[in-house]
């Protein structure tokens, strides 16, 4: 079992419940202190994507449940609080949505013969108004006309849940993001899972929730025209909002292919914007920025200085650094080098990378540095190496990712092999399959390989700029070819 649970969540022998307390200004309505909601998770699958997506509909029965100690009203409720609150009344009495949708009892009707059909649902719902005692108060209620509470309307959603096969799949949009984001494990406490949270948000604010039906495919559409229109207005780029939009589509397309809603959705060209100009490193400022990090004389700034010097010889980002590990450092083979791999944003971007600049210093530092990466935010690290090159190099424009853009100035700049240049860089294209070769050798085999030593000999070819004899500082081993 996972040493840490997730928030809310305790361990009751083998089982995991959510507990919750009821806000302070709640609970003297409240019929209890505390809110429970059994997962039906044990406590052995503490990370799990069921877990996360029981997690989420315990959520939803809490919030639910705060709002229903205050407001009988059933008009202050949505179609997504109703559809939840009986999913909540079924769960308590062991059913199953759908439950009775095949009941055939002993029969033997043929299900193609449709005068049996009106028999068949009505044994349905005897079986189902069984299963549901209260359903007897709601139907005098409706003789006598009387208007139904929202907990009456919450057994007779219910009953239709436990004989209409329909009504076992979410109800609403918003419920179908929930059931995606919680198959796929997204955790809002990451800062990625926020940020597709927020697409989500941003999408379903413009476009508006809306029943799950066919003719809801129309609203979807309509919904996305203003969507991209909006975001357009707003000066996003194309790629921003195809970005944004990515993960929401993908949740409404899985649900369509789930549940056989049939839809197929048409997006409208997104206009690509003009690309803008790229903030790259002259040969000058590169000469200062090694110079600068290998004469740093604190901690945190040889921590940065490590870092960099392998982004500047890759391309590479502070993740990438970030997930470096002892066994694919070799800085003290043969031919110096890294493997960078892990969860990467494009499968090329895997790769093995030369190291000709700085090696015992990187070699001193490196492993201070990971630490460091690993113990701060993404925009902490960014910021700190943004004012780490502004010091060394005295222009303010240039951030980390300036250092990819100049790698790849370089390579074309100093005449290197593009293909190997792109192998090293993570680029997409011709040279896919290069690292990955490389990738399969034994850590010996790799540092004596020729691809290896080829590697070695465009990456001196894209830095010798910074080779030069009055930058001999730079170069700190023996160079082997």
């Amino acid at each position: 079992m996972s040493s840490k649970l997730p928030k809310y969540v305790r361990a009751q022998g083998k089982f995991l419940f959510y507990q919750r307390d009821y806000p302070a200004k709640l609970r003297h309505l409240a019929p209890t202190k505390t809110f429970t909601y059994a997962l039906k998770v044990t406590a052995d699958n503490s990370v799990s994507a069921e877990l996360n997506r029981k997690i989420a509909q315990a959520a939803d029965s809490y919030a639910l449940a705060c709002k229903r100690i205050g407001n009988t009203d059933p008009n202050a409720y949505s179609v997504s609080e109703l559809d939840t609150a009986a999913a909540d009344y079924l769960r308590k009495r062991n059913l199953q949505p759908g439950q009775f949708t095949s009941v055939m009892l002993d029969l033997e009707l043929s299900r193609q013969e449709a005068k049996y059909q009106v028999q068949l649902q009505a044994h349905k719902e005897d079986y189902a108004l069984a299963a549901l005692p209260e359903m007897e108060n709601v139907i005098a209620k409706e003789q006598e006309g009387e208007a139904l509470t929202f907990n009456d309307q919450v057994v007779v959603h219910a009953l239709k849940k436990l004989i209409d096969k329909s009504k076992q799949r979410p109800q609403t949009l918003s419920q179908l993001w929930k059931e995606y984001a919680a198959g796929k494990g997204i955790d809002i406490n990451t800062r990625e899972g926020k940020r597709q949270q927020i697409w989500w948000d941003k999408f379903i604010a413009i476009v508006g929730d809306a029943l799950v039906a066919p003719e809801t495919l129309s609203h979807i559409h309509d919904g996305i025209d203003r969507y991209i229109a909006e975001r357009q207005q707003a000066g996003i780029k194309g790629q921003s909002i195809k970005r944004e939009l990515s993960q929401p589509l993908a949740a409404i397309r899985k649900a369509s292919k789930k549940y056989r809603l049939g839809w197929v959705l048409e997006i409208t060209d997104i206009e690509r914007s003009r690309k803008k100009v790229r903030n790259v490193l002259s040969h000058e400022e590169q000469r200062r920025l090694v110079n600068f990090c290998l004469s740093t004389t604190t901690k945190r700034d040889r921590d940065v200085a490590a870092a960099v010097l392998l982004m500047l010889q890759c391309g590479g980002m502070p993740s990438e650094v970030n997930r470096l590990v002892t066994e694919r450092i070799a800085l003290d083979a043969g031919i110096p080098h890294i493997i960078i791999s892990g969860k990467v944003k494009t499968t090329s971007r895997p790769r093995v990378v030369p190291v000709v600049i700085g090696v015992n210093f990187i070699m001193q530092h490196i492993g201070s540095a990971i630490n460091w990466l690993q113990s701060c935010s993404d925009s902490t690290h960014s910021l700190s190496i943004k004012k780490f090159m502004a010091r060394a190099t005295g222009n303010n424009a240039i951030t980390g990712h300036s250092l990819r853009h100049t790698f790849r100035t370089n390579c074309i700049a100093n005449g290197a092999d593009p293909t190997v240049g792109a192998a090293i860089g993570g680029w997409s294209g011709k040279q896919i399959g290069m690292s990955d070769v490389m990738l399969g050798y034994g850590a010996e085999g790799l540092s004596q390989s020729e691809g290896l030593k080829g590697f070695q000999r465009e990456s001196l070819k894209i830095h010798r700029h910074l080779l030069h004899e009055h930058s001999h500082k730079v170069v700190q081993f023996p160079i082997r070819i």
